[in-house]
């Protein structure tokens, strides 16, 4: 089955096309930068397939602890063309969900979310974004973006 066969014609190609200009935005932007001292900021997309809210698209980053380790923070800001719609980011480290926040619309942030504590070492961070129902989501997230950063708490 087909999205073309699921939503009406004109969503579609609006999707497509939110779709395509994120691609691009994402390839010109790069990674960012700020937050405390040693945060990690990375653009991440999540091109959806799956149907339903919760995306199976899964952006992942690297992720490296020194010392002894210790707790982390993440937030996530809700960017670009490709955020049309609310949505709350589950975080995973090494594909176990660590956490979960509230839903967050277009230019919105999570504010900080502790993932916990993380061990020393590289580490795969997880993003994935669940929809809701709202400005071009008609009841399956179709794409999302934003920026996350991840740093150590004092």
């Amino acid at each position: 089955m087909t999205l073309g066969k699921v939503l009406p014609h004109g969503v579609v190609r609006r999707c497509v096309l939110v779709s395509m200009v994120s691609l691009a935005a994402l390839a010109a932007g790069g990674p960012a930068s700020g937050g405390p001292l040693g945060t990690k900021s990375v653009q991440v997309l999540g091109l959806c397939s799956g149907g339903g809210q919760l995306c199976n698209d899964i952006p992942a980053f690297a992720y490296h602890v020194g010392g002894n380790g210790g707790l982390r923070m993440a937030k996530f800001v809700s960017n670009g063309p490709a955020a049309c719609s609310a949505v709350r980011i589950h975080f995973l480290v090494e594909g176990t969900e660590v956490a979960v926040t509230g839903f967050v619309g277009p230019g919105d942030d999570t504010g900080p979310i502790s993932l916990g504590f993380i061990g020393p070492g590289g580490h795969t961070i997880g993003v994935q974004a669940e929809g809701e129902v709202g400005g071009c989501n008609v009841g399956n997230l179709i794409s999302w973006t934003g920026l996350v950063a991840v740093w150590k708490h004092p």
